[in-house]
């Protein structure tokens, strides 16, 4: 290790050039904000014809950085503010167990156009925000966003905090996410540990486990601190392109001559994964005839994990027993569906009700996955165009693209 640090002039130098070269281009780094994820393609391809990137030879050590580098990459003091911290926070934990590029085509430029600063998200209804933040799951996330953008709205003039133990004490910021929005969104010198960085330092290092406070103070260590918003980025890139989970390219790497543990990188950094549950679930599409329309019977999570969501419900029996239970019984298909732990067979069938009453017998309706059966006045009912509006759960949106998907709106008799 003391060798290393005797060496961190030239490591810091060769993690720089390597990240302006190859590093990802993505939004959330820049110093301007574009309204849309079309616009900043258009000046992500500008910026990449001007450097014409695939002609550079990648084995020079050249420190000239192209203008156009400086200009993408501007690290001065002057672009780091509040309103680049707020951008740096809405995709930090976006990204937080979701793709990269799920988060950037559907979902970042999406939210920030409807909320595009704190006091516009402190002030908004949490329906609105869960509505666009559907189909990212873990819905903890965003509840813990507003209930911190209503905390800095009472205490810090509807701003973060620049303080990084401040970022800390925030609903749903952990060490990581506040050392990205001190570095990436106000220009602070520290440094921090994700799963990327993680995995990085240990096998860099030979380290074959350490904890988090351990590896936090190596990292900062190892921080080079005349630049490191490029060195931080830089190294997460690495982490998630190079040193990866299954596979280290060595071969490529820019840290490869130093690195202890090249050889054997498979002892270090690597964390097993959970075995996922696997189950089966009949998620059912009752309907009912309203005044010229539809209506679909649904009921809204009080649950923790999908408070205020509305959903589908379940038949926690025998496809047997629903087919005795109901008249008007159509199976409309099958489909996959994983979240958290578990890996869903899900069965979508269409209930077909003459009348509210049918379901006066609640004992095997359940919310899916709840823990106990719906009380009648648990269940509401709304047509297809407004329950789709309304936000939901990425389990029900699946089964109402497959309900519309077989044209079945209108079918309210056999």
């Amino acid at each position: 290790m003391q060798a290393i640090f005797q060496s961190l002039e030239s490591i810091h130098n060769n993690i720089i050039q390597w990240y302006i070269y190859h590093g990802r281009k993505l939004p959330w780094r820049e110093a301007k904000h574009y309204a849309t994820y079309a616009q900043w393609q258009q000046s992500l391809q500008s910026s990449m014809h001007l450097l014409k990137c695939d002609d550079i030879n990648t084995t020079q050590q050249d420190s000239t950085i192209p203008n156009i580098c400086i200009y993408h990459y501007n690290t001065s003091k002057s672009v780091f503010n509040h309103s680049r911290a707020y951008r740096v926070w809405i995709s930090e934990v976006m990204l937080q167990q979701t793709q990269v590029m799920r988060v950037l085509e559907s979902y970042y430029f999406q939210f920030l156009a409807k909320f595009p600063t704190l006091y516009a998200l402190g002030t908004a209804n949490m329906a609105d925000i869960l509505k666009a933040w559907q189909g990212l799951g873990y819905y903890n996330r965003v509840r813990n966003i507003h209930k911190s953008a209503l905390y800095c709205m009472e205490h810090y003039n509807a701003k973060l905090p620049q303080d990084i133990y401040a970022l800390r004490n925030l609903y749903g910021i952990g060490n990581y996410t506040a050392g990205a929005i001190a570095c990436f969104g106000f220009g602070q010198s520290v440094g921090f540990v994700d799963a990327n960085i993680r995995r990085l330092l240990l096998r860099f290092f030979g380290i074959e486990s350490m904890n988090e406070q351990a590896l936090i103070k190596l990292a900062t260590q190892f921080l080079n601190p005349q630049e490191s918003f490029l060195h931080n980025q830089a190294l997460i890139d690495l982490g998630a392109t190079i040193c990866t989970h299954e596979l280290a390219k060595c071969d490529i790497c820019v840290l490869m001559p130093y690195c202890k543990g090249k050889s054997q990188y498979k002892r270090y950094g690597i964390k097993q994964k959970k075995p996922s549950e696997q189950l089966t679930l009949i998620l059912c599409v009752f309907t009912i005839s309203m005044q010229n329309t539809t209506g679909i019977l649904c009921t809204k999570y009080t649950g923790k994990r999908y408070q205020n969501l509305f959903s589908l419900l379940e038949w926690r029996d025998s496809i047997y027993a629903l087919h005795t239970t109901y008249t008007h019984v159509y199976h409309i298909g099958n489909f996959k569906h994983t979240f958290t732990r578990y890996r869903l067979s899900v069965s979508l069938y269409h209930i077909v009700l003459e009348e509210f009453k049918e379901l006066d017998s609640m004992r095997y309706i359940y919310a899916p996955l709840g823990d106990m059966p719906l009380q009648k006045e648990q269940i509401e009912i709304h047509g297809y165009t407004t329950l789709y509006a309304m936000a939901h759960s990425n389990l029900t949106h699946k089964a109402l693209k497959l309900y519309e998907s077989n044209n079945i709106f209108t079918r309210n008799t056999p």
